[in-house]
């Protein structure tokens, strides 16, 4: 968070990795990727750039994977902290407090249209 501070604006990039292991020793025992034995982990990072795309770093991140399924009804019935959409909140927050951190800088928060919630 500290180089955030040396430059006047700074946006915060929230992007979600899939990363799903195919060429380790573990990989052998999760099976083929047409096999469908493992479920990826993903990893949606916040990435900490200059309007120049000078990288300043990565912010934030929290691997998780999706063990079940569960249907729309179900999922529409969960609160924000219960739902994979909390990680953009979890991002949004960050934001906040990268933002009161670097009092002097404009920090904008980006994330792509899963981000957009409404709670």
């Amino acid at each position: 968070m500290e180089r955030c501070r040396e430059h006047p604006v700074v946006l915060l990039i929230q992007d979600t990795t899939s990363l799903k292991s195919t060429h380790t020793p573990v990989a052998k025992e999760l099976g083929t990727l047409s096999e469908q034995k493992s479920e990826p982990v993903f990893l949606p990072p916040t990435l900490a750039v200059t309007p120049q795309w000078v990288r300043l770093g990565v912010l934030g991140g929290e691997l998780w994977q999706r063990l079940e399924t569960s249907p729309r009804e179900e999922r529409r019935l969960k609160g924000i902290d219960e739902k994979e959409s909390r990680r953009w909140s979890a991002g949004y927050q960050l934001a906040g407090e990268v933002s009161s951190f670097a009092t002097e800088t404009l920090i904008v928060n980006l994330a792509d249209a899963e981000g957009d919630i409404c709670e």
